[in-house]
């Protein structure tokens, strides 16, 4: 006999023990399988409520993908607070960016002041020296030119007693009546005063009978006059008078009439 048919004869051994009739047929059975309980355990909402728990559905969730998911949220947020915080350090560094040009600025402002007060002041010290320079320019030139006109001067007047010596002496020769004589002093004469002339010297123009000028002439000695309008008169020329540059260097000699 084999393995087989032994199992065969063991299952039909117990299917056809009595025992298993009088379980099928015990009336517990029945009364468990109609046992309301049952009925109230499958229709209870409290069932329902369990299947439709969205905690049933949290449990049945992947939890590794709530992890991830969590990384996820975990990581935009550490995302956002950082750029919040980025956005935070530029907005401070605009800030104290304006701020450090504001006080550059101010501090360039200050400094500009300070350089136009010493510009000023190296101006108007400048224009001072200039001024101060252009009168020291202005003296020297007036005492050169001072010293040339009183140099040139002293040798005009040096030179003008040679004038009367020439005027007197064609006086004297011309008593003599010597014609060619009086002709050659007489040319000397001009030339000499023409030199002179070139020189800046001019004879004060005067005559008998004009008014007496004390700018231009010097009265050695009054006389007596027999009319009234010759009075304050210039009566006789004693020597003449010159001229130079403008500047009388020497006064006619008269006699005025009283």
């Amino acid at each position: 006999m084999n393995i087989n048919q032994k199992k065969f004869e063991k299952k039909e051994e117990i299917n056809d023990n009595p025992l298993k009739e009088e379980i099928n047929d015990n009336p517990l059975k029945e009364k468990i399988n109609d046992n309301p309980l049952k009925e109230k355990i499958n229709d209870n909402p409290l069932k329902e409520e369990i299947n439709d728990n969205p905690l049933k559905e949290k449990i049945n969730d992947n939890p590794l993908k709530e992890k991830i998911n969590d990384n996820l949220l975990k990581e935009k947020i550490n995302d956002n607070l950082l750029k919040e915080k980025i956005n935070d350090n530029l907005l401070k560094e605009k800030i104290n960016d304006n701020l450090l040009k504001e006080k550059i600025n101010d501090n360039l402002l200050k400094e500009i002041e300070i350089i136009k007060e010493k510009l000023e002041k190296e101006k108007d010290k400048f224009l001072r020296i200039f001024a101060e320079f252009e009168n020291y320019k202005k003296r020297i030139k007036k005492e050169s030119l001072d010293l040339f006109r009183t140099v040139h001067q002293q040798i005009i007047l040096d030179l003008i007693p040679i004038l009367d010596d020439f005027e007197r002496g064609l006086k004297e020769l011309k008593k003599s009546k010597n014609e060619l004589i009086i002709q050659g002093i007489y040319l000397i004469q001009v030339k000499f005063i023409k030199i002179l002339k070139q020189k800046g010297l001019n004879k004060i123009k005067i005559k008998k009978g004009d008014d007496f000028n004390t700018d231009f002439h010097e009265a050695i000695t009054q006389i007596p006059v027999l009319t009234e309008n010759l009075k304050g008169k210039v009566i006789e020329i004693i020597e003449s008078g010159y001229i130079l540059q403008e500047k009388v260097i020497r006064h006619a000699k008269v006699i005025t009439g009283k």
